[in-house]
């Protein structure tokens, strides 16, 4: 076939070395921030979500300084040093801070949030982290976090 009659482009090899270049740093341990849910313990767990939102402002300030908009979200048992990935996402960079709140402290009915997947780790006595990267140009985030989960299989996304 000549380069004339050529109706495909397969970009299935770059786009996987992308996606292991993003799942090398997203999934790196040394990156995941752990999220402070102290909280008044008297307090209702709305109110503790609440109050944890503020407490780790900063937290994701810090997180976000060089942007993001592919996620990991991770758990781990108290004490230890090992970090499990529950679920992966992706968020347009600008909506991202939003996006990682919901998962985190509030969830939007909307959306599919894993909010009642963190609860259920904080009443098991887990930790619960985050990471983020930031894939360039934004328009290929979607792929990047299709093929990260199809290699992953992280327990809280939904698997086909």
């Amino acid at each position: 076939m000549t380069e004339q009659n050529q109706t495909s482009i397969d970009l299935t090899p770059e786009l996987e070395a992308a996606a292991t270049n993003a799942g090398d740093i997203l999934l790196d341990q040394k990156r995941v921030v752990k999220i402070d849910y102290r909280g008044d313990p008297n307090n209702c767990l709305t109110q503790r979500m609440k109050e944890s939102r503020q407490l780790n402002k900063a937290s994701l300030a810090t997180l976000l300084v060089e942007g993001g908009n592919v996620y990991a979200l991770w758990s781990k048992d108290q004490g230890t040093g090992y970090w499990q990935l529950r679920y992966i996402g992706q968020r347009k960079s600008k909506g991202i801070r939003e996006r990682l709140c919901q998962h985190l402290f509030s969830k939007d009915r909307r959306t599919g949030a894993q909010l009642e997947n963190v609860q259920m780790c904080l009443e098991n006595n887990q930790d619960v982290g985050v990471s983020v990267i930031q894939v360039t140009p934004d328009e290929v985030r979607s792929a990047i976090e299709e093929l990260l989960i199809k290699s992953n299989k992280p327990d809280w996304n939904v698997h086909k």
